[in-house]
């Protein structure tokens, strides 16, 4: 079996709450590829969607942003992307 796992978490960024906006932390990972013998399609399969992660989350920043303004909200939204592990100065 292979996993592709999108998780979404709430920075809980005071700077941005305090400015009416919010930031949410995106992270995708591929999970539990198939032992070596029993690798497939589906592990192939796996691989791609992971390979399109950014390509899905931006579509699905969009219509985020779509329906608060069908809302009537005003909505803004940018995608960076952050490396948590890069060395700060």
């Amino acid at each position: 079996m292979a996993k592709v796992i999108f998780e979404f978490n709430n920075t809980g960024n005071i700077e941005l709450q305090e400015n009416g906006g919010f930031a949410v932390n995106m992270n995708v990972r591929l999970e539990e590829s198939s032992p070596e013998d029993q690798t497939g399609p589906h592990d192939v399969m796996a691989g791609i969607i992971k390979s399109m992660a950014p390509e899905i989350i931006k579509k699905a920043t969009e219509e985020l942003l779509k329906s608060a303004r069908e809302l009537g909200l005003e909505a803004e939204g940018e995608l960076f992307s952050y490396n948590p592990n890069a060395a700060r100065h």
